[in-house]
């Protein structure tokens, strides 16, 4: 795979929902990202009511790589009829590619390196400091060509001490401390957040419950559909009303290779909407094993120190294609699945809506 490869297919995924949006009956609009590169944009698709009491978000893309399973949930949704007869007062947004460079690089990150999905926190007050599972191997994520050997060695040694939730958590928990830093949350909010939270504003304003629904894939067992809750306490307890057993919920009972993460979109979500119930979901299909995940995670890393954001090596574009085709297996069933977990998640979020008012 190249470069223009990885780029050529996020452009037909985003042309696919482009033209699904546009012969829906609904509201669609499109956010070009701007002269990185040609034909990049977020997509929005408004079903349901005017004046929406509750707003149900349906969001793919927060990390890059994760692109197409998102696409393919949003588009089965539209497709299948499963929006056609929403209840009154109700609208359901689709938001696509909320991280469009990230996707069109095959990247977790946004262009400016950042994990969307540690970027929404308050900026003005102090920032997180970084884990001392980050700073211990900080060089060895960062390591060139010639050290790699040796790196990795520091690395499977930490993960063997440890474990390797330990090592998930060094490399993913977030840190704010290095811009070209793996893991690395920004400084202050990214044009994707700033997007994807002027697209809420918009489209939720006075709206007296929210839910958010972001599509990911690569965490969990194999062709498992878990719901990640960031809740706890009583909202939390309303999650698992909403979703039953599929909840996990890593900041109450953490279950092995589940981590606390900072700056988190269901953090930014319910700060975004203070006066609203927000009822803030993941919905995580899993694909391969953490220890494979960190592997191409780290390799995508160090090529791109090696290469640039924007390189077109072939060490890289390999990478590149490593991480994005560990989002998204090939196979047919875990295809197949991925779609009814779509559907499922969904028709749980209708139900309650129904069953709130009676």
């Amino acid at each position: 795979m190249t470069a223009a490869t990885q780029v050529s297919e996020t452009l037909a995924l985003m042309a696919r929902f482009r033209a699904a949006a546009l012969a829906a009956p609904g509201e669609a609009s499109f956010h070009p990202v701007g002269a990185m590169i040609d034909g990049l944009e977020t997509g929005v698709l408004r079903l349901g009511a005017d004046q929406a009491e509750t707003v149900v978000f349906l969001t793919s893309g927060i990390h890059g790589a994760e692109q197409w399973a998102g696409t393919a949930c949003q588009l089965d949704l539209l497709q299948s009829g499963a929006l056609a007869d929403l209840p009154k007062s109700v609208a359901v947004v689709l938001i696509h590619a909320a991280s469009p460079v990230g996707a069109a690089l095959g990247r977790r990150y946004t262009e400016e390196n950042v994990d969307l999905c540690r970027n929404f926190l308050d900026f003005t007050a102090p920032l997180p400091p970084p884990a001392p599972g980050y700073m211990a191997l900080r060089a060895a994520f960062d390591a060139e060509p010639g050290q790699v050997t040796a790196a990795d060695a520091k690395i499977a040694a930490y993960a063997r001490a440890l474990g390797t939730p330990a090592l998930y958590a060094a490399a993913l928990g977030g840190q704010y401390d290095d811009p070209q830093g793996i893991g690395f949350g920004g400084q202050a909010p990214t044009r994707a957040r700033e997007l994807l939270q002027s697209i809420m504003q918009t489209h939720a304003a006075g709206a007296k419950r929210i839910h958010a629904l972001d599509y990911h894939t690569g965490v969990g067992p194999y062709g498992y559909g878990s719901i990640i809750a960031m809740q706890k306490g009583a909202a939390l307890a309303r999650m698992r009303a909403l979703y039953g057993p599929w909840v996990l919920a890593p900041r109450d009972n953490p279950p092995p290779g589940f981590i606390d993460v900072t700056g988190h979109s269901t953090d930014g979500y319910q700060a975004l909407f203070p006066n609203a119930e927000v009822l803030a979901a993941v919905l995580e299909v899993g694909t391969l094993s953490q220890e494979e995940f960190l592997r191409r995670l780290i390799a995508e890393h160090r090529a791109t120190r090696t290469h640039g954001t924007f390189g077109n090596h072939p060490d890289l574009a390999a990478a590149r294609r490593a991480l994005v085709d560990f989002f998204t297996p090939a196979d047919p069933e875990w295809r197949a699945y991925l779609l009814h977990r779509g559907q499922q998640a969904f028709r749980q979020i209708i139900k309650d809506i129904r069953n709130e008012r009676g």
